[in-house]
């Protein structure tokens, strides 16, 4: 049985096209925003972009929604949801480019992108929420997002004007100029409410109106639906407080508004639904960590932005792209290849930063003299090893003998179930213990499993359902005895300690003097040796995550019960798009740190 998450990577290649379009035209709206002085008259210039919108989404839904939402009972119903409390949101979320053209009034637009591309995380977990097509945020897609999150943070600390530079704004306007910005990027995340909206709708759509055609088809019209109307009603209010305000805008502002809304946001919006419509994944939805290194290349192309740090950039970059590519590709089920991908990353950016971040340390620089240094880290490694190999052996041989042994219980009860022996209950049962998590889930399901075993059928019992009933009894008991061992924490502990141990020597600590070739070649073993030992670490808890994850489930095929056949799917393109990925950042750390030692090489 293949699980949800192997299933529709593929699905959404067309939609990587799709959400290029959309990444290509959201990404100028910071520049139209700069050469159209937004910031000037943020309601005046946000009013004419949301004109832009309008007609952008009427002609869509004119092309290709007509048939349907001019319908008089489809038409009634829209103005009746159009109360609906998802459409406050909407109202809420066209203040998105007021508050970020305000921003820019009182720190650097470039840091308003960034602080700005807070939305993406923030409509991630929202659509993990929200709709259920989408898969929930996981731990390690968690951890991806902060990465990409940090990445943003090198490119913006890399431009001339940008994090580093908010000081130059004075603390006052710097605060309010962030909290305009982090507030725009609340409000734009709003737009997945707009997006609930559309959902309903295309749900609550009449029979007669939707046909024989799939309802999903539909949801593109609805969504868009949502957003003509919220433009309306921004329009309307955001007009009002603009006059009111006494703002003044000029025709060419106007313009250059207008145009953005109808040809980079309005346009970026419909062909960014229909990229979310075509895969299941939420990577579809990270992919707009691009749109902001997108735009500070429009706004250094055509502004008054420039590279000051080509290496934070690279940084960021290095970073944006592995995310985007971990998260829709997905290779590997287990959270092992992703930390060593996500440790390569970390490391390498602590150890080419750690002259400048150990420097005012009052302990020293940590040098030490190479041989102890080295010996030191051998002999940590070493009992590493040694203690993970103990721990992985026993791992390996325990799940797999766990699911032989639940695998061969459930045949031999099955079989009695079928031969009128024991209850039919007794098959849910097993399944309980097969996938409980915790001491007391086991005990449950394990009474209730004697409890069944011992109310089998007694009169006219063969002797081969005796020899069943005993046999199965036996591998009952040492199956829920085997897995009340769980993790030996006291083992799990020692292998933290060392492995630590190992990595905060290999990323703090150097030889005395070492320079030229020798201190290239130290750190770029550094940050790989430490990314490896944090991936064997976080191997081990895989591995304990497949002894506890079930193998039996219940069809939904009409075939009764089944096994979970993992990760069936051919992953080949992916695992070796992900080991390019690892090897590009290897790669791309080690040209880094060859040019931050090149003045001592003499090369």
């Amino acid at each position: 049985m293949q699980t949800a998450k192997t299933r529709g990577t593929h699905q959404g290649v067309p939609g990587l096209g799709y959400m290029s379009l959309s990444i290509a035209g959201a990404s100028l709206a910071p520049l139209a925003i700069a050469l159209g002085n937004g910031g000037d008259s943020p309601f005046l210039f946000s009013t004419a972009m949301r004109v832009g919108h309008v007609l952008a989404y009427g002609a869509f839904l004119a092309a290709t929604f007509r048939r349907v939402l001019f319908r008089r009972d489809v038409l009634w119903l829209v103005v009746r949801r159009s109360l609906a409390w998802t459409m406050l949101f909407s109202i809420v979320h066209r203040f998105e480019f007021v508050l970020f053209a305000s921003a820019t009034r009182f720190i650097d637009i470039s840091a308003v992108v960034m602080l700005f591309a807070l939305q993406t995380v923030i409509t991630t977990f929202l659509f993990s929420s929200l709709f259920e097509r989408y898969r929930p945020v996981t731990t390690d897609t968690g951890l991806l997002l902060l990465v990409g999150l940090l990445g943003f943070c090198f490119i913006a600390a890399g431009e001339v004007g940008g994090f580093g530079n908010l000081g130059d704004f004075g603390l006052s306007n710097a605060s309010v100029g962030i909290l305009l910005a982090v507030l725009a990027a609340v409000a734009a995340a709003l737009s997945v409410f707009v997006n609930r909206w559309g959902v309903d709708l295309s749900r609550a759509l009449p029979e007669e109106a939707v046909g024989n055609e799939d309802r999903s088809l539909f949801e593109i019209g609805c969504v868009i639906t949502g957003q003509f109307i919220g433009n309306l009603g921004g329009i309307a209010l955001q007009g009002t407080v603009g006059f009111v305000r006494g703002e003044s805008i000029a025709w060419e502002s106007v313009g250059v508004a207008v145009a953005c809304g109808i040809f980079a946001t309005g346009l970026g919006t419909i062909t960014r639904r229909r990229a979310q419509l075509m895969a299941t994944g939420l990577g579809i939805k990270a992919l707009a960590y691009a749109t902001p290194v997108v735009s500070l290349v429009w706004l250094s192309l055509f502004w008054e932005v420039d590279i000051s740090r080509y290496d934070y950039l690279a940084i960021g970059v290095t970073s944006i792209i592995a995310v985007n590519l971990l998260i829709n590709f997905e290779a590997e089920i287990h959270f092992g290849f992703k930390a060593l991908i996500v440790a390569l990353w970390s490391c390498g950016a602590f150890v080419y930063l750690r002259d400048d971040l150990l420097r005012d340390l009052p302990f020293g620089d940590w040098l030490w003299p190479g041989a102890p240094l080295m010996g030191v880290l051998g002999l940590a490694a070493t009992i590493f090893i040694l203690l993970l190999s103990f721990r992985v052996a026993r791992l390996a041989a325990r799940t797999q003998a766990e699911d032989d042994m639940i695998f061969g219980l459930f045949q031999r009860l099955d079989l009695l179930v079928r031969r009128g022996v024991v209850n039919e209950g007794i098959r849910e049962r097993v399944l309980d213990i097969d996938a409980a998590h915790s001491p007391e889930e086991l005990t449950d399901a394990y009474r209730q499993v004697r409890g069944h075993l011992s109310e089998a059928v007694v009169a006219d019992r063969k002797a081969e359902d005796q020899v069943r009933l005993s046999e199965a009894e036996t591998q009952l008991n040492v199956i829920v005895h085997s897995r009340r061992h769980g993790v030996e924490f006291g083992e799990l502990f020692a292998l933290i300690i060392f492995a630590g141990i190992t990595v905060v020597l290999a990323l703090l600590a150097r030889p005395v003097e070492v320079l030229g070739w020798a201190g290239f070649m130290f750190e770029v073993f550094a940050f790989s040796f430490s990314a490896v030992i944090i991936f064997l670490l976080v191997d081990v808890w895989d591995l304990h995550r497949d002894r506890t994850s079930h193998i039996l489930d219940r069809r939904t095929d009409g075939e009764g019960y089944g096994v979970v056949f993992r990760d069936t799917r051919n992953r080949g393109f992916e695992r070796g798009a992900s080991m390019v990925i690892g090897v590009a950042i290897a790669i791309a750390y080690g040209v880094l740190l060859w040019h931050k030692w090149l003045p001592a090489t003499g090369l």
